[in-house]
C-alpha cells in the first residue's frame, strides 16, 4: 500500500513546496516620479506625496527639494499618486504599475492664488 500512495505523495510534496517558489517570483513594480511646478521648476521644498490603491492608503514618502519621490516593490495594477498642499492645487494622478516596466510618473502642481475681497 505504502508503494501505491508513493507517486500521489511525491506528486503532493511536489506542489505544496512549489507554492513558496511561486509567490516568491511574483514581480513587483515601482512608481518613481518628480513634483514640477508648472514653469517646470521644483517646488523648491519637501512635500508629502501619498499613495493610494483600490481607495486604501498604501503608504507616504516626503518628495525632496527637487521634487523626487518613489513607491517601490507594488504589486501590478492601478495606484493614485497623490499632491495635497497647502501652497498648491490638490494633484490626484492615475498610475498603472506594470511589474514589466518600471513607470516614472511626473506629476504637475499648481500653485494656489489667494484672492482677498469682499463680496
Amino acid at each position: 500500500m505504502i508503494r501505491r500512495l508513493g507517486p500521489f505523495f511525491l506528486a503532493a510534496l511536489t506542489l505544496l513546496l512549489s507554492c513558496p517558489l511561486h509567490a516568491q517570483m511574483q514581480a513587483f513594480g515601482r512608481i518613481v516620479g518628480q513634483l514640477r511646478v508648472l514653469r517646470g521648476d521644483a517646488p523648491g521644498r519637501r512635500i508629502l506625496v501619498e499613495l493610494q490603491h483600490r481607495g486604501a492608503a498604501m503608504g507616504s514618502e516626503y518628495a525632496d527639494a527637487q521634487g523626487h519621490f518613489a513607491f517601490l516593490n507594488l504589486p501590478g495594477g492601478e495606484y493614485y499618486v497623490i499632491v495635497h498642499d497647502e501652497a498648491y492645487l490638490p494633484v490626484d494622478e492615475r498610475v498603472n504599475v506594470n511589474p514589466d516596466v518600471n513607470p516614472y510618473t511626473l506629476v504637475l502642481m499648481r500653485r494656489l492664488t489667494l484672492t482677498w475681497g469682499t463680496y
